[in-house]
């Protein structure tokens, strides 16, 4: 038995394939208007392992050991201002926040993984003159990255939730 396909009309073609352009295209308006991809170009990445992210602009609410991605501002020679950064949020307003003599970051008089000043030369400083302590104050936020050689707040201080494109999610 030999079926016959009958062949679809150019107008009834024509309106199927403009709906699905038109759907497509609300698809990508909605994917850029809330997503955006961020790559890692650091010679040696700030959270090694970690180069690809999706961040999510719409996703603003700012939750301790979440990965962020914020406009850097301030952080010349090393960045230039609006370079996208990501690290992890590790200490939010109220929080006490201290670089102790031996450089390990403290947080509310806890210890964290972090330690070491190795990018302080870098930024024309002694690696003492960042040790001290300040509570953070109301839209303050503290960001590091898990590399010894990251360059976060450790050198740059608090940054503002102004900056905060959105919670980034790696992707590779």
């Amino acid at each position: 038995m030999v079926l016959i396909k009958k062949k679809e009309s150019w107008k009834r073609f024509s309106i199927k394939a403009s709906l699905m352009l038109c759907v497509m295209a609300a698809g990508l308006i909605y994917f850029n208007a809330r997503f955006q991809i961020g790559f890692d170009f650091q010679e040696i990445s700030s959270i090694p392992g970690q180069r690809l992210y999706v961040i999510d602009k719409w996703d603003q609410e700012l939750i301790k050991g979440k990965r962020y991605a914020y406009w850097s501002k301030g952080l010349e020679p090393i960045f230039d201002d609006g370079s996208i950064m990501v690290k992890i949020l590790v200490a939010e307003p109220g929080d006490k926040v201290e670089v102790d003599d031996n450089y390990q970051v403290l947080i509310d008089d806890k210890p964290t993984r972090y330690y070491g000043l190795a990018q302080a030369e870098r930024v024309g400083y002694e690696p003492e003159e960042f040790v001290g302590s300040a509570s953070l104050a109301e839209d303050e936020f503290w960001f590091m990255g898990t590399h010894e050689l990251s360059f976060d707040s450790r050198y740059y201080g608090a940054i503002s939730s102004t900056q905060v494109i959105g919670r980034a999610y790696p992707i590779l």
